[in-house]
């Protein structure tokens, strides 16, 4: 359920981003882009965070 219910998401965003722009090809660019974009900034976003807690050290002890 979970998957038809992303597929539906996506599906309401391209057609949403097609009407805002006024370019229907947005819509197809939307569905062959997003796929790999979600996971490519949660990857991104998981490096920057160990990172940042690189940095920041270990935590105090109580």
């Amino acid at each position: 359920m979970p998957t038809i219910l992303g597929a539906v998401a996506l599906f309401v965003l391209a057609a949403y981003i097609a009407h805002v722009t006024g370019n229907p090809e947005n819509f197809l660019w939307t569905i062959v882009a997003v796929p790999f974009v979600i996971p490519v900034t949660a990857i991104v976003l998981w490096i920057i965070g160990k990172l940042l807690a690189a940095f920041r050290g270990p935590p105090p002890s109580p």
